[in-house]
């Protein structure tokens, strides 16, 4: 059985991808673009180079980087 969202009462949303990944794959989309230039990726991005490398290391932790990365 089917559990509804708690949010929206409906069972749509199992199918939608967390902010989180969607975060995950804009912020390496857009670091493949600029040929993996932290400072190019990050000012393109709008955030800081220190946030970018926080988010990368998070993800190199926990095995979410690509293996092109």
């Amino acid at each position: 059985m089917a559990t509804t969202c708690p949010m929206c009462e409906t069972k749509k949303c199992r199918r939608l991808l967390k902010l989180e990944e969607v975060e995950r794959r804009y912020i390496l989309a857009v670091m493949k673009i600029h040929g993996r230039r932290r400072a190019e990726s990050a000012k393109v991005l709008g955030i800081g180079l220190r946030t970018l490398g926080i988010r990368l290391n998070q993800w190199k932790k926990v095995r979410q980087i690509p293996q092109w990365f």
